[in-house]
C-alpha cells in the first residue's frame, strides 16, 4: 500500500477555492483505478494548509494518477498557494 500526502498552503482569499477543488478533484480520484480510498484534511492551527491523502494499492497504479489531468487540476492550484505544493509518497510499514 502506498500513501501519498500532497500539502497544500493557500492564500486565505482564496481558501474556499482550494478547499472546493480538492474535495471535487478527491471525488474523482476514488474512482481511479487502484486508489483504495482519498481524505481531505485542513491544518487546526493554520486554516490555510490543506492536506489531499490518497491510498494506492501500487506504484504503477499511482504512476497512472500522477500523468493525469486530475493531478495536473491540483498541482494548477499553485497560482493562489503562497508555498509550492509539497508531495510525499510513503510505504505502509510492513508491507
Amino acid at each position: 500500500m502506498i500513501i501519498t500526502t500532497v500539502k497544500l498552503k493557500g492564500r486565505e482569499d482564496k481558501r474556499l477555492e482550494i478547499a472546493q477543488t480538492i474535495r471535487g478533484i478527491a471525488d474523482q480520484v476514488r474512482q481511479c483505478k487502484g486508489c483504495v480510498g482519498v481524505n481531505c484534511y485542513q491544518d487546526m492551527e493554520d486554516k490555510n494548509v490543506f492536506y489531499n491523502v490518497q491510498e494506492w494499492r501500487s506504484s504503477e497504479e499511482l504512476d497512472g494518477l500522477l500523468k493525469s489531468k486530475l493531478f495536473a487540476a491540483l498541482l494548477g492550484l499553485e497560482t493562489i498557494l503562497t508555498e509550492p505544493p509539497q508531495i510525499d509518497h510513503l510505504y505502509r510499514k510492513g508491507e
